[in-house]
């Protein structure tokens, strides 16, 4: 994995941005990308637009070389599919990240021509970096703690056009750690030709209309889940320090990750919980030493609009897809005060059972303990005040969870593939129009969703029958000073 983050997805990078330059040059010869976003993507300052065509055909004749060196670097190594249903998925996989990359590059008119979710954080770290208040500045637009737009502050070097195509080819390379990650979490590997094609493209599926909107919009989500992906991951490899770190930094940008802790908690990862501590701490003193007394004032400014201006909204929307907007739905008359004891009653009988479900898994098998991790983002959704639609990216986890579960005949088909067709259908099918969310009945479509998928999990894994080892690292470990020393003087190990 080290390996694939220093090279593979390094020269996939290269590959994306060579990609959206070749692409400009295409625009610019047949008219297909408008003039106003490359004038910004490179700043106009060398009157780009007013060359003649041939310097735009040597650029292109430039960039698709360069594209074809860094594709055939990136491809070099890797395996070719050995079967059909390997060679089919592998195409679909191309023509996607065709998508992404073009869907991308024809957004970038809107990140410069109005506001977009990338550019209200751009806008706050601008703020923050001037002295002024980023809340007050982008009309409480930009309501995350302000160590994201810390973080966002060497993306102001470029203009708006070229920062989010650099924010989005990271978003990319994310995505696909992440897909990988659960793939090796649940052991997707297990399987064999087509029902392994089948596995991956439902992995795939399950969550990518979440995942590809926050690509194209510029949102933070699959910077969330990659972090928290990760911290699952590096636990689940007995590394507590990349697992506490990776969630710390994910709870200093978007406080709600921090039910996760609850699973470190009652597993007893304590130099997990040790390192999240230390790393949160760090995160957030680590601006102090720039901004000095203007990054108290910005924390105040966070807890005043971020915090107590946002708990004191009913948040009723029909995309707010939480416990919180259920609740203001259905209760639209009753007071604040009287609606905060009935969120705060049913988060925590949510947070119980999925602790105690957490709890149960320890002395399960390995995918129930990964499927006791995976309700903890579906937690997360169900108790923040504000879910709304596209946080939903969340749920990649859980749902790749269930797909193994039901792909494998761990559990009866009679509830496994209703309950895999009823949460992808609210997930997916129901999602891919906001329109279809409000025009809903219930206009709770994903926390229904989000609750048979808990309990349905969570019934899985306490059904589950326990096992003597803890993780198959452990079990490993066990196996390996468990075994006899070979006699002396022998040639082999005996039988």
């Amino acid at each position: 994995m080290a390996t694939l983050l220093k090279s593979r997805l390094l020269k996939l990078w290269i590959m994306i941005l060579t990609f959206c330059l070749t692409w400009a040059e295409v625009g610019r010869l047949t008219g297909i990308v408008h003039r106003s976003v490359l004038d910004d993507l490179f700043r106009g300052a060398s009157r780009w637009w007013d060359q003649p065509a041939a310097v735009h055909i040597l650029a292109l004749v430039f960039f698709g070389l360069l594209l074809f060196l860094a594709g055939f670097r990136f491809t070099r190594g890797l395996s070719v599919p050995d079967n059909r249903y390997e060679r089919s998925l592998a195409i679909i996989v191309l023509l996607l990240g065709l998508f992404l990359c073009l869907n991308q590059f024809s957004e970038l008119n809107n990140v410069v021509s109005r506001r977009t979710d990338f550019g209200t954080i751009l806008d706050g770290s601008a703020a923050l970096f001037a002295g002024a208040d980023p809340y007050a500045a982008t009309d409480n637009q930009y309501f995350y703690p302000p160590l994201l737009a810390f973080l966002f502050g060497p993306l102001l070097l470029a203009p708006p056009a070229g920062a989010s195509t650099l924010f989005f080819s990271i978003k990319l390379i994310m995505i696909i750690w992440t897909l990988l990650a659960c793939h090796r979490l649940v052991g997707g590997n297990h399987f064999r030709a087509g029902r392994h094609a089948l596995f991956v493209l439902g992995m795939i599926f399950v969550a990518a209309r979440f995942w590809v909107a926050d690509l194209q919009y510029g949102n933070t989500n699959v910077v969330i889940l990659f972090l928290v992906i990760a911290s699952i991951y590096f636990d689940g490899k007995d590394r507590p320090l990349p697992a506490g770190l990776t969630l710390a930094l994910a709870v200093a940008i978007k406080i709600v990750p921090v039910v996760l802790c609850l699973h470190f908690l009652v597993r007893g990862r304590w130099r997990t919980l040790a390192a999240f501590v230390a790393g949160l701490v760090g995160f957030n003193l680590l601006p102090w030493v720039f901004l000095q007394s203007h990054w108290k004032e910005a924390w105040t400014a966070y807890l005043d609009a971020g915090v107590t201006g946002k708990l004191s909204e009913r948040l009723a929307q029909p995309d707010n897809q939480s416990l919180w907007g259920t609740i203001n739905r259905i209760f639209p008359a009753v007071p604040l005060s009287a609606l905060r004891l009935i969120w705060g009653a049913t988060s925590a009988i949510c947070a119980v059972f999925v602790g105690f479900v957490s709890w149960r898994s320890r002395n399960h098998g390995e995918l129930a303990q990964v499927a006791g991790a995976s309700l903890y983002p579906l937690l997360g959704l169900l108790v923040s005040p504000g879910s709304w639609v596209v946080h939903y990216t969340m749920v990649l986890l859980p749902m790749v969870v269930l797909w193994k579960i039901a792909l494998s005949r761990l559990a009866p088909g009679r509830w496994v593939w209703p309950l895999f067709f009823c949460t992808n259908f609210a997930f997916t099918i129901s999602g891919w129009s906001r329109p279809t969310v409000k025009a809903s009945i219930t206009q709770s479509w994903f926390v229904i969703a989000s609750l048979l998928l808990m309990v349905g999990i969570g019934v899985w894994v306490l059904g589950q029958r326990q096992v003597d080892s803890v993780s198959r690292f452990s079990a490993a470990r066990r196996a390996q000073s468990s075994r006899p020393e070979p006699a002396s003087g022998a040639g082999s190990s005996p039988d």
